[in-house]
């Protein structure tokens, strides 16, 4: 019997609990003890943390890795086995179990089932680190930069990114990132946003530059020609269940700047800038 990796959504609980009508998905009546079957050497893990570590975290997904065992037989040699790749898990693992005489096509007999248990520790919350570049010469640098969840037992709900004009303009939802999905790398993550006369960026993390951020959120300021200048006033938030966790007002000028050869470069300085952690 080959394992087979499966995917639990895990709910903000410490501790799994079984579910109810273990064979109501598949449509056949929950097996008897006799029948059964049972996991063998069951594994959660959550892939966010090092390949060494036992600990669990809520609110992201976790790996389940499943193999069910069964050894039933009756005594005219009709046995009961697992049919393959039937492992699931719902809080509860469930599988199917098959009857029929050896060395025969065997048909689905039963719903076998277990619990689960694991604790789930309390994520601490997402960790949102400020970089601020507005005086370099480099005209594809952000010259707002946000690092998300640096560390392994960061909260990893989604994100929503929001923009504001100025700092009383109505707030617009731009996108909102899947960071359980980020290491991963089952997208979620990337997105490029218009608004307020800057172009808003999100990636997943450089290590070199975004130690170990798991994603990043730019803000990079429109590339202009030689001696022109362009202000803008806005206001960036990263939000989650519609409050704000990180707010960035900033309003940053820039003008480009002949240097060498074309293009020109851009110089830019921040009049205000200014950074606040509403409490929730």
């Amino acid at each position: 019997m080959r394992r087979l990796p499966l995917v639990l959504l895990a709910l903000p609980l410490l501790v799994l609990s079984a579910a109810s009508g273990s064979g109501a998905q598949s449509g056949l009546p929950p097996c008897e003890p006799s029948t059964n079957g049972q996991l063998s050497k069951p594994e959660l893990i959550d892939p966010e943390q090092h390949v060494s570590s036992q600990a669990l975290y809520a609110t992201h997904r976790l790996q389940a890795k499943l193999t069910a065992v069964n050894d039933a037989e009756d005594s005219d040699l009709t046995r009961y086995d697992i049919l393959p790749d039937s492992e699931q898990i719902d809080l509860t693992a469930t599988w199917t179990v098959t009857k029929g005489p050896f060395g025969y096509e065997k048909e689905p007999y039963c719903t076998g089932s277990e619990q689960i248990h694991a604790t789930l520790r309390k994520p601490t919350p997402t960790t949102l680190g400020v970089l601020r570049l507005v005086t370099d010469l480099a005209g594809d640098t952000p010259r707002a930069k946000v690092a998300i969840a640096s560390r392994p037992s960061d909260d990893l709900r989604p994100l929503t990114v929001r923009m504001r004009r100025g700092a009383r303009g109505a707030a617009r939802e731009l996108f909102t990132m899947e960071l359980a999905d980020v290491s991963a790398r089952a997208g979620g993550y990337r997105f490029s946003k218009r608004y307020a006369g800057v172009r808003v960026r999100s990636a997943k993390g450089y290590a070199p530059v975004d130690g170990r951020a798991l994603a990043t959120v730019g803000v990079w300021m429109p590339r202009l020609r030689d001696g022109r200048g362009a202000t803008r006033s806005f206001t960036l938030e990263l939000a989650r269940d519609g409050a704000a966790l990180l707010r960035i007002r900033a309003v940053i000028a820039c003008r480009g700047v002949r240097v060498g050869p074309p293009p020109a470069l851009q110089s830019c300085s921040a009049r205000l800038w200014r950074v606040t952690r509403p409490k929730a």
